[in-house]
């Protein structure tokens, strides 16, 4: 239970806190799909990912994180930070209910469209992005991490709202998702 006292108000919450395992792979890009195919259910991992990427891949990726019924889907923060070859994407991420976070590798030049990632929570944009789709309706998407020296975009300090780079334009809001 957590009290809170401000100004003579109080409000109670319960709070229910887990302790998550976190298990953390290191694998190529080659092994990645094979990778995903063996995580457990419900439970939570780290996948960091080095080699050469290719959209391909990244297809069949997202086929296999692609699912309806996912309760019991692993739980998959996906660093793809430490690969080379990527610039694009072909398809988006619908459905993809187990991926937590990814980070885009340096050389992406377009971020896919995100839509109904139930898990999502964050997206890092490398420097080299110069186009992001849309983030749509996924539920516990909270921030946008943008690398400072990327030309076309930036964020709140909080990460919460996504801009153009000089901050003039709205591209998207963690409250509009």
């Amino acid at each position: 239970t957590l009290t809170i006292t401000m100004d003579g108000c109080t409000a109670t919450y319960s709070v229910e806190v887990k302790n998550v395992k976190v298990t953390e792979l290191n694998v190529t890009a080659d092994e990645l799909v094979d990778t995903i195919k063996g995580l457990t259910a419900g439970e939570y991992y780290s996948v960091k990912v080095s080699g050469v990427m290719t959209s391909e891949i990244m297809s069949d990726l997202r086929d296999e994180m692609e699912v309806y019924n996912a309760a019991d889907y692993p739980k998959i923060a996906l660093d793809l930070g430490n690969t080379t070859g990527l610039t694009y994407i072909n398809n988006s991420f619908y459905n993809c209910h187990g991926l937590t976070s990814i980070v885009f590798p340096e050389g992406m030049t377009s971020i896919p469209d995100f839509r109904y990632c139930d898990s999502l929570t964050s997206i890092t944009i490398p420097a080299s992005v110069e186009n992001v789709n849309s983030i749509r309706n996924c539920k516990k998407f909270t921030t946008f991490e943008v690398a400072e020296n990327n030309e076309y975009y930036s964020t709140s300090d909080d990460g919460k709202i996504l801009y153009n780079k000089d901050k003039t334009t709205l591209i998207a809001s963690t409250a509009i998702g």
